[in-house]
């Protein structure tokens, strides 16, 4: 299935020179992790794709990952990484050797560093292109070892136009937020098939909730879903669904489902494509700061995020229809524009810890009524 997300135009007001002597032929964009970062990084891949029609593009990205690539209709390859443990240090580097001798002999015309951590800054630097750009940020070291575009520190910079700010190295002043996703018809017709068989109609809302994150401090807490599910299906006639990965499976254990709904159905999403699949039949997410509320909003579904030490002006869910959570709170939020601070300061998140399901509720079911409403004015107008 062929989705298209809303399009932004957005124009630079410094306008930068080209240094491109001829057009490229091969390029690499080289974002290895994670499922919300890369979906926020897509937009490059596909702008690259409309200023350079005849070009090559590759990506570098960890092999976790590259389901969700495969999907992005803008690529030409996909270039894995193997996941090795920093603990077998030699494996580790043995696997970046491999990697910069196979990008050596690609020989690309640019490579575009939009992670700029130090593996993928050594790998830029080494990979024998003679154009090598980088994004605003340093790495582990505290250094900035690739040419990039400065951002002002004084603004909130939403990370997708961060990401594409690259494009200006290239000469490349407007540009838009767009994504050309491609979902197996296979994993559609899975989904749909589950659904059903759990009852699924056409004329029900779809609101999906997910609990989890990879993240324990950005969890609002399994307790206040499971009074939120509670809730949802008692007030209103919906499908509600718990979706939840391979890594979340203490969700199957008795202990947890029983805390929801018995009207919610978990449903486990083995891959990327399953989980696209999924979201692309629901009409609402509910979920903590997390990749699948960034897949969500990709392709074009309406959430409803919880966000708590994360910073909302940067990574919230992009586009409209999308509504933001959380406490005004003066520690919030604690996370930087891109590092990321693993320790609560109050060691109790106190951020998600202060927003109750009252608070969840009354911004999320002006939202529900909205989308039961259409979803009946659409059944009758198919009459």
């Amino acid at each position: 299935m062929f989705r298209k997300f809303r399009t932004v135009l957005i124009c630079n007001e410094k306008l930068m020179p080209n240094p491109l002597t001829h057009k490229p032929k091969y390029i690499l964009i080289i974002r290895l992790s994670s499922l919300g970062d890369i979906t926020h990084c897509l937009p490059v891949s596909y702008n690259l794709r409309k200023h350079y029609p005849q070009a090559r593009i590759a990506w570098l990205v960890r092999e976790r990952y590259k389901e969700l690539l495969e999907m992005e209709a803008c690529l030409d390859e996909i270039i894995e990484i193997k996941n090795i443990s920093p603990r077998r240090l030699i494996a580790r580097i043995n696997e970046i050797c491999r990697i910069i001798n196979l990008l050596r002999c690609k020989k690309f015309d640019i490579v575009l560093d939009l992670h700029c951590v130090l593996i993928t800054n050594i790998i830029s630097i080494f990979s024998g292109s003679p154009l090598k750009f980088g994004i605003d940020k340093k790495n582990e070291l505290g250094l900035r070892v690739l040419k990039y575009y400065p951002l002002l520190k004084n603004k909130k910079i939403h990370r997708i136009n961060a990401y594409l700010s690259i494009l200006n190295l290239l000469g490349i002043n407007t540009y838009e937020i767009k994504y050309n996703f491609v979902i197996p018809l296979k994993d559609s017709d899975k989904m749909l098939e589950l659904l059903k068989r759990y009852g699924h109609s056409s004329r029900k809302a779809v609101i999906a909730l997910h609990p989890g994150t990879a993240w324990e401090i950005k969890q609002w807490g399994i307790e206040k879903f499971a009074e939120l599910s509670s809730i949802l299906t008692t007030r209103y006639d919906t499908e509600l669904v718990i979706i939840y990965g391979p890594k979340e499976k203490f969700f199957e254990q008795d202990k947890i489902t029983g805390l929801f709904s018995p009207k919610a159905k978990f449903i486990i999403c083995p891959g990327i494509k399953e989980l696209a699949a999924l979201l692309e039949r629901c009409d609402l997410l509910i979920g903590n700061d997390s990749g699948p509320l960034h897949l969500a909003a990709a392709l074009g579904i309406s959430t409803v995020s919880i966000f708590g030490p994360s910073n909302h002006l940067v990574s919230s869910p992009f586009g409209d229809n999308h509504k933001i959570i959380r406490k005004n709170i003066s520690c919030s939020p604690c996370y930087g524009t891109f590092s990321v601070k693993f320790m609560c300061k109050y060691r109790g998140r106190k951020c998600l810890q202060l927003l109750s399901v009252e608070d969840v509720l009354e911004e999320t079911e002006p939202i529900v009524t909205d989308i039961i409403n259409a979803k009946r004015k659409k059944t009758l107008s198919n009459k």
